[in-house]
């Protein structure tokens, strides 16, 4: 018999606005397939996905299936960002990171994605697919920052500390809301 609990998730900004959202139901029973290493994952994909970022990706990638593809445009890219996430920055090791249990429960993915699928899909994209995703990302953080009440972010390029200090050149990046 499986117990299921429902988690909710609040995480305070610096403007002192929370953002809330409830992640799904979290299976107690746990068997050895589904043991992973990446055990904090599901709540950062609940987190993703109450902000629809998921479903933003499906309507701007849709993937017409054939006989032999087995994966949507989607699920690759949503592979790439749980990988980023996590760390896992080369293709090889993003490929070995789908094989993991968590991982493809999370994306509802058929088998593992391999180097050459995950290669093909970004190809297919090209550089329209590359500019509709910048927009795609430009726009959610705008939206994430009009949210949090900020009006500025401060990006520290030729640093590899966390501040900017004293006469170190910083870009100020202005987002402007409608």
């Amino acid at each position: 018999m499986k117990q299921k609990t429902t988690i909710t998730q609040h995480i305070q900004h610096e403007s002192t606005k929370k953002i809330s959202f409830i992640a799904r139901s979290v299976k107690k029973e746990f068997s050895s397939k589904q043991l992973t290493s990446y055990s904090g994952l599901s709540v950062i994909s609940d987190f993703i996905k109450c902000n629809g970022i998921y479903k933003q990706f499906d309507t701007l990638f849709t993937t017409t299936r054939h006989g032999a593809s087995r994966f949507c445009t989607a699920q690759v890219l949503s592979g790439i960002l749980l990988a980023s996430l996590c760390g896992v920055r080369r293709l090889s090791r993003i490929a070995n990171f789908t094989f993991d249990a968590l991982v493809g429960r999370l994306l509802d993915l058929p088998k593992n994605i391999d180097e050459n699928t995950i290669s093909r899909h970004l190809g297919n994209l090209g550089e329209r697919g590359a500019r509709v995703l910048h927009d795609f990302l430009l726009s959610f953080t705008a939206s994430q920052a009009e949210h949090c009440g900020l009006s500025r972010i401060t990006l520290d390029c030729d640093s590899t500390v966390f501040m900017a200090y004293g006469n170190q050149q910083v870009f100020h990046v202005y987002v402007f809301i409608n």
